[in-house]
């Protein structure tokens, strides 16, 4: 199954992580979960800095050791981009899901709309 920062988020925030079988990503998933917390300290104000890095930790602790992390042809995921109108971000997930041809967790409604127009299975 690949997984996204959404869907990793949502199965995070939804204790489902164990429902996550066999997971691949790509190494973009550090840097947008990174963000992810950046925003929680910075603009939402919810993780002070210790308990954002404490969380990161944690989360990359889990990817590292459950997850398979591949680094995208990244031609290729340009190609796609440029060819589906997806941004470069969602286009390197397509890149994994389309070498692997298996599902993908997300919560991205770009990407939603593009696995409904070309058939591409999505949880």
């Amino acid at each position: 199954m690949i997984v996204d920062a959404s869907g990793f988020l949502w199965a995070v925030r939804n204790r489902k992580l164990h429902k996550i079988l066999a997971p691949k990503s790509i190494t973009l998933i550090y840097y947008e979960l990174g963000n992810v917390l950046w925003k929680e300290n910075k603009i939402f104000k919810e993780a002070s800095l210790e308990e954002a890095c404490e969380i990161y930790q944690n989360w990359i602790q889990w990817i590292k050791n459950e997850f398979s992390i591949f680094e995208p042809k990244w031609k290729e995921v340009l190609q796609l981009s440029l060819k589906t109108g997806l941004n470069y971000y969602d286009a390197a997930y397509l890149w994994l899901v389309k070498k692997f041809n298996e599902p993908i967790l997300t919560l991205d409604n770009d990407f939603k709309g593009l696995c409904e127009t070309v058939k591409i299975k999505q949880l």
